[in-house]
């Protein structure tokens, strides 16, 4: 009888739920930091050579990961970037000739594949790439109002090498009421990169056009590449 009931005792152990021990994989610890400077938001990639740039603080001697991918046409281009001091640049040869996409460009530790920063651009084949230098406002419209004691204006461009792009706000009777010269960070002169700046407003009020122009390499005279009707101040009367 005794052993009989030391069978079942047995037997009901072995049949019991066993705690399972669960082991947790703790995530790898991300050191350091990755930011981008190029591209910046709207840039548009023509040319075959996406170049980027940025910050890296705290990189070890792993460096980091550049990686452009998309959706559907999966990883475009990658490589290690090593950078020097904090500075990093690399150049990213591309062979795509479609329609424009949006991509994705990450920076990423090269072990773990942890994410450290990303941003997004768009690729296009240079043949949808209109001709010639354009330009073009996006932070306003014909009609809009120009208030307060300085307005920022902002927009894309795509230029012709060493080509210098004006902001100019002219007043109705042709007078000159600003002029400077928009910042534009290209490292290719195919490709179209926004630019902003800040236009501080004088005395003058009504009527004006906000212009963006070159200047024509050959006979230095202004050419006009967007314009648009504004009004300074109060809307004129």
């Amino acid at each position: 009888m005794r052993c009989l009931m030391l069978f079942c005792l047995l037997l009901l152990s072995a049949c019991a739920p066993q705690e399972v021990a669960v082991v947790v994989t703790p995530t790898p610890s991300l050191s350091g930091s990755v930011t981008f400077l190029f591209p910046s938001a709207g840039t548009i990639y023509y040319s075959e050579t996406l170049t980027l740039n940025g910050q890296a603080d705290g990189i070890g001697n792993d460096g980091f990961e550049v990686r452009v991918t998309h959706d559907i046409l999966g990883v475009l281009a990658t490589s290690r970037v090593y950078p020097l001091g904090q500075a990093w640049q690399v150049a990213l040869p591309v062979v795509y000739d479609g329609e424009p996409v949006t991509v994705t460009i990450q920076a990423l530790q090269p072990r773990t594949g942890t994410l450290y920063n990303e941003t997004v651009a768009i690729l296009s084949a240079r043949s949808y790439r209109q001709e010639g230098a354009y330009a073009s406002f996006f932070s306003h419209s014909d009609g809009d109002t120009l208030g307060g004691e300085q307005v920022a204006v902002s927009g894309t461009a795509s230029l012709l090498p060493d080509t210098p792009l004006f902001v100019i706000l002219v007043a109705a009777d042709g007078a000159t009421i600003y002029r400077e010269e928009a910042q534009l960070i290209a490292f290719n002169a195919l490709d179209e990169v926004p630019f902003m700046l800040e236009i501080p407003l004088t005395a003058y009020k009504g009527n004006a056009t906000l212009r963006l122009s070159i200047l024509d390499a050959t006979t230095q005279t202004e050419v006009i590449l967007d314009e648009l009707s504004v009004v300074v101040g109060a809307i004129a009367g």
